[in-house]
């Protein structure tokens, strides 16, 4: 499903308040199933740790720790080099910032995936990795 719509008109409002990020000031949202939000550019990511270093602490903030699977999931879908993962990410361009932080993200097993304008940054053959999942 996507929500189209002007600028300002409360799009990324909307997706905030179903991920839970913030409350209406009315009504209720309902949710059945595990969100994933991706709502902002290497949202979640340390800039101080390694790319290795983030991807095992948000796997374990999601309570998927020790899912090698996962680690080497993640490694291969944001297509970064060895040597790049083990920079601190605050090194990296926007796009690698990007890779990583939506590799982590679909690495969660949820139902429910919110993406808020991070697809912007991707190069072409991202893109296409995306469109493939």
């Amino acid at each position: 499903m996507g929500i189209a719509g002007r600028n300002g008109s409360g799009k990324s409002t909307l997706l905030r308040a179903i991920a839970g990020i913030i409350q209406p000031q009315s009504g209720h949202i309902r949710v059945h199933g595990k969100i994933a939000p991706i709502l902002a550019l290497g949202a979640g990511l340390e800039p101080e740790m390694s790319g290795y270093e983030n991807i095992r602490l948000l796997l374990a903030l999601n309570h998927q720790a020790g899912r090698k699977e996962a680690i080497s999931s993640i490694i291969q879908f944001a297509e970064l080099e060895d040597a790049t993962l083990r920079q601190p990410v605050k090194c990296y361009s926007t796009g690698m910032t990007a890779r990583l932080a939506f590799s982590i993200s679909f690495a969660n097993d949820a139902d429910i995936y919110i993406i808020d304008e991070i697809l912007v940054v991707g190069d072409l053959g991202f893109n296409r990795n995306v469109s493939k999942e």
